[in-house]
């Protein structure tokens, strides 16, 4: 009982303290090319959760190619953090932001529990995005 109720602040914790926020840019996303460039820029953390990002687009039909100069479209995934974790997923069609979804943990449960609450942090960005990606695609 003691270990369940000690789970249970923790998760309590983790979730306390949290914001996500998304965008889109309605009237560039018109007649877009679904092919994109995934930045290779990545953390090791981030290599943890690309793979996620990669079939979310594909879900949506995006083809995404390994050399950047195939691709319309530039994704960056982005976690940063050292107290405070944001995850970051931006859709550009060159400097214009096609699509943003950021969500950031303020809670004490990202010292606690660093894994579980980049984890929660990569779901909640995820979710916004694939929101946007729905919108685009009407659905």
């Amino acid at each position: 009982m003691k270990k369940l109720c000690g789970i249970f602040i923790l998760i309590a914790m983790i979730a306390s303290g949290c914001a996500t926020s998304g965008k889109l840019n309605v009237q560039e996303t018109q007649n877009i090319k679904k092919i994109v460039y995934i930045s290779d820029r990545n953390s090791e953390r981030e290599q943890q959760y690309i793979g996620s990002v990669a079939k979310l687009m594909e879900k949506y039909n995006y083809q995404i190619v390994q050399n950047r100069g195939n691709g319309e479209l530039f994704l960056d995934f982005v976690i940063e953090g050292g107290a405070i974790v944001t995850v970051r997923l931006t859709l550009l069609k060159g400097s214009d932001e096609l699509i943003s979804a950021e969500s950031t943990n303020y809670g004490w449960g990202t010292v606690i529990a660093r894994p579980i609450a980049i984890a929660s942090r990569v779901e909640a960005a995820l979710e916004i995005f694939e929101e946007k990606l729905k919108e685009i695609d009407g659905r």
